[in-house]
């Protein structure tokens, strides 16, 4: 049988192959035509020519199978395969927020997300607040009034809180606070918005946080604090103990934020937890003491330190 007439008796199943092999060669012929027009001159042009020849052959090798082998026992699991990588874009691009993306027209009014109109017009007004616009389009005064009006542990659509819709708008401290003032605690509303203050480095929203009554020694899921975590903000750090946190607070592995901020060259920060009575006698499970963590600190960054900063280096110098 030959390969045109077989594509004639193919039949939809052979058409829908052809297709989505034609959907998966569209990669691969993107980066080569990127190579030509943007090279890049870290990257051997053949590398990139030889990786999409590869894709290709890997695309319409089966493809060229179902053509000339015209059964469902050969054609359906093929096509099965075919499929995954669309399966694996297609979970990414929601990862990523792509349909959620979607939906944003709707969220003008929060229909089709919430039932209730109050917990819609706050969900509008907060996808509305994004830092993507310059000046931000936030009124904060009416999110403070809607959060109060609403039901903020509602879940709505695709299992997002409103907390999330705060956090992916930017992650105001004043939206922020206002959330958790009002009493979100859905989806770990205060643990997700203290490992964003954190883990992005917002000393100004971990405040925020704190100032809503968010536990000080409030820990990760792997029994981390968050106090450990703010070491890299020293803004941060300060409003951790000014709120109450424990300074000598250990992770699991027995490293203290003193530890930390030596460990990272956050000497800024290794003021304020000396200030505030931190340890400086603790050695955690592996072994590692302040010592061992001052020997690999540069010497060049040993210099200018404020006076009980630089007793404290005295102190724990190798010998």
């Amino acid at each position: 049988m030959s390969g045109p007439a077989s594509m004639k008796r193919g039949g939809p199943m052979l058409w829908l192959i052809v297709a989505v092999a034609a959907g998966l060669s569209i990669p691969p012929v993107m980066m080569i035509v990127n190579e030509l027009t943007h090279p890049v001159p870290e990257i051997n042009p053949l590398f990139i020519g030889g990786v999409a020849l590869l894709w290709l052959l890997a695309v319409w090798a089966p493809a060229a199978l179902c053509i000339w082998v015209p059964r469902n026992v050969v054609r359906v699991p093929i096509l099965l395969l075919m499929l995954v990588p669309y399966a694996v874009w297609i979970q990414h691009l929601g990862e990523q927020g792509f349909f959620w993306s979607l939906i944003r027209p709707d969220m003008a009014t929060g229909e089709g997300y919430f039932d209730a109109q109050a917990d819609r017009d706050l969900a509008a007004a907060l996808v509305a607040c994004s830092f993507y616009d310059d000046p931000p389009n936030c009124d904060f005064p009416k999110i403070d009034a809607l959060a109060r009006a609403a039901n903020v542990n509602t879940v709505g659509r695709r299992d997002k809180t409103f907390m999330d819709l705060a956090l992916e708008s930017g992650g105001f401290p004043e939206v922020v606070g206002s959330l958790l003032r009002a009493g979100e605690t859905a989806g770990d509303a205060r643990g997700k918005a203290m490992h964003y203050a954190c883990e992005q480095v917002k000393p100004k929203l971990a405040r925020a946080v704190l100032a809503a009554g968010v536990d000080p020694n409030l820990r990760e899921a792997d029994g981390t604090p968050y106090m450990i975590r703010a070491v890299a903000m020293p803004d941060g750090l300060a409003a951790f103990l000014d709120a109450g946190a424990d300074g000598n607070a250990e992770t699991p592995d027995g490293r203290t934020a003193l530890m930390e901020a030596v460990g990272s060259h956050q000497f800024e920060s290794v003021a304020l937890l000396l200030a505030h009575g931190a340890r400086e006698d603790r050695v955690a499970k592996d072994g590692t003491t302040l010592e061992k963590l001052m020997a690999d600190v540069p010497p060049d960054m040993l210099k200018d330190l404020p006076p009980d900063v630089d007793a404290f280096v005295k102190r724990h110098q190798p010998r």
